[in-house]
């Protein structure tokens, strides 16, 4: 249970401190003393999302922490094989805090924490039951889910959970292949034409640029020989040649070279520029042996050349690299094509591996849900008619819907999965003898939707062993005599598990073991809000307020008294 709780720097909670008892604990004070704002604390320490917005003083940091003891064997399992700290005997402290800057940060037993955990953790420990939550309870998977606590199919739905996600996601891949392969047909064609067609061209990377060259020079052939011819007349064949013209100079220098050994040495360098030259002359005397006009190879270039300009504007590129590029995706378009089949077939194989599977499991839920739907409705029944429904009658329409996109056969009928298995499930309620039975939103009124509510929240409390429950408001739409009957149950309810209650009427506070009081404090510009424990002749003036006004009389003191009194013979 919730030992103990600290608040400080959030909302109009300048600092609050409190502890709570077993069983029925109320929360009681005037209209804007801070109770939504107490439940907002709770929320954060439970996991909530945080808001820097909420600081009561932006420069101080602002806490939640509470202390919880015992601590429940599901959040023992959940703190298994992490870092928290726990020891036999000592209470769980959860802290939260949000820094100046608003940067938050969980703890658990002084270990920071993710927040994922902390809500686990949360879930576990807590149950917060606001006034938008009774509105909930006319949908149909929120009555399923409730079903489900009550038949304990918490193994059944996380194992369903597992193939369900599988299953679909599977089938949305199966489709998006089947797509994928239908395109790849209405094309496969056109791109198996394409790709022939470039792989018969044989295409090389570059050599578009090299043919490009080659006919270049083919082209020009006369003209290379021609000019050939004059390089080699003049660098060495004729009379004056440079050759010859650079000999009979070294000749003449070399006369001297005895006289002056500088031009002995320039006489050297000019035999060194003749043997370049003669080196030069060789190299051209090979080149136009090797060259002149070849037609066969002309045309060839030629030919070659075409293709390539008609294969770069049908593809619409400018290199022979980017057809090879292209050439190579379109072999990626058929691989993929021929590998669609195999995927599908495989999909298909698991996705019928999972629909066994899912029937398997979903007949489990199916079952487990048969047996205890009876006894759940009976439940609700019973405790509504402890709290003045007493015409009530409760029953459950759970059913395993025909579909006709259903991909399962099941007694006879096509049945397609849903996210919680293959039941849809409805809470039908009749509340006057002769009066057709019908969904909760068009049969029960905002009072009797509350009191239904809290007849689930009892029975589900019993089944499933929440440690602490909190409800804000159950009471709305109920006064008098139903109000008494509403927190004599309540009360009971206390007797399982650790109940908070804000609540504004006397009759349902007066059944609680604890009472305590939301107050606001102003001092000079500032107003804050605290809480303080009420008993005895304080809690006696509390309530016989709450029934006549701040200038309740004796009648008032007279049926606060009674009303005590009424509670307290209650668990007798």
């Amino acid at each position: 249970m919730l030992q103990g709780l600290k608040i400080e720097n959030f909302a109009l909670i300048r600092s609050l401190k409190t502890e709570f008892g077993s069983g029925l604990n109320i929360i009681t004070g005037e209209t804007g003393a801070g109770k939504s704002i107490l439940l907002g604390a709770l929320g954060l320490l439970l996991g909530d999302r945080a808001d820097s917005s909420v600081m009561l003083d932006k420069e101080r940091k602002c806490i939640a922490e509470g202390h919880f003891y015992p601590v429940p064997e599901a959040v023992k399992h959940l703190l298994e094989g992490t870092e928290v700290w726990t020891e036999a005997g000592e209470a769980l402290r959860i802290r939260r805090e949000i820094a100046p800057g608003g940067k938050s940060r969980a703890l658990i037993n002084e270990t920071v924490v993710t927040l994922s955990l902390l809500k686990e953790v949360g879930y576990a420990l807590c149950e917060i039951h606001g006034q938008q939550d009774t509105r909930l309870i006319n949908d149909a998977q929120i009555q399923l889910e409730f079903l489900d606590t009550y038949a304990g199919t918490g193994p059944e739905l996380q194992t369903w959970s597992e193939v369900f996600s599988k299953w679909k996601s599977d089938v949305q891949k199966l489709r998006t292949l089947q797509e994928t392969q239908s395109e790849w047909l209405r094309q496969q064609e056109y791109v198996q034409f394409q790709y022939s067609e470039l792989s018969a061209a044989q295409v090389q990377a570059g050599e578009d640029e090299r043919i490009d060259q080659e006919l270049m020079r083919l082209e020009s052939a006369e003209q290379i020989q021609e000019t050939l011819m004059q390089s080699l007349n003049g660098l060495y064949e004729q009379d004056g040649s440079v050759y010859n013209q650079i000999a009979a100079l070294r000749k003449g220098l070399s006369r001297y070279g005895n006289i002056d050994a500088r031009l002995e040495a320039e006489a050297m360098r000019l035999d060194q520029a003749n043997e370049l030259i003669r080196e030069v002359f060789h190299q051209l005397q090979s080149i136009q042996e090797d060259g002149g006009s070849d037609g066969a190879r002309l045309q060839t270039l030629q030919e070659r050349q075409n293709m390539y300009q008609k294969l770069k504007l049908k593809y619409q590129v400018r290199t022979s690299a980017e057809l090879l590029e292209v050439q190579s995706e379109l072999e990626t378009q058929i691989q993929a094509g021929d590998q669609c089949a195999e995927g599908i077939q495989k999909l298909q194989k698991e996705i019928r591996e999972s629909e066994v599977q899912l029937e398997k499991i979903g007949k489990k839920l199916d079952d487990k849900r048969r047996k205890q739907v009876d006894a759940f409705c009976k439940g609700i029944q019973q405790i509504l008619q402890q709290v003045g429904m007493e015409q009530a009658e409760c029953f459950g329409a759970l059913e395993i819907p025909e579909s006709e996109v259903g991909v399962l056969e099941i007694q006879g009928k096509k049945v397609q999965p849903l996210r919680k298995g293959l039941n849809t499930f409805q809470l039908l309620i009749r509340t006057n003898k002769g009066t057709p039975a019908g969904p909760l939103q068009s049969i029960a009124s905002g009072g009797e939707l509350s009191r239904i509510m809290l007849a689930i929240k009892s029975i589900l409390a019993q089944k499933a062993g929440t440690p602490v429950m909190i409800f804000d408001e159950i009471d709305t739409g109920i006064s008098g005599e139903t109000a008494m009957k509403v927190g004599r149950v309540m009360r009971q309810l206390g007797g399982h598990t650790q109940v908070l209650s804000i609540t504004h009427l006397p009759q349902i506070a007066a059944m609680g073991h604890s009472h305590y009081v939301l107050f606001k404090i102003t001092e000079g510009d500032t107003t804050s809000s605290d809480i303080r424990k009420v008993e005895g002749d304080e809690r006696l003036q509390v309530l016989a307020h709450m029934i006549g006004g701040e200038q309740a009389g004796k009648a008032a003191l007279e049926s606060a008294r009674e009303f005590i009194l009424m509670g307290n013979k209650t668990e007798r």
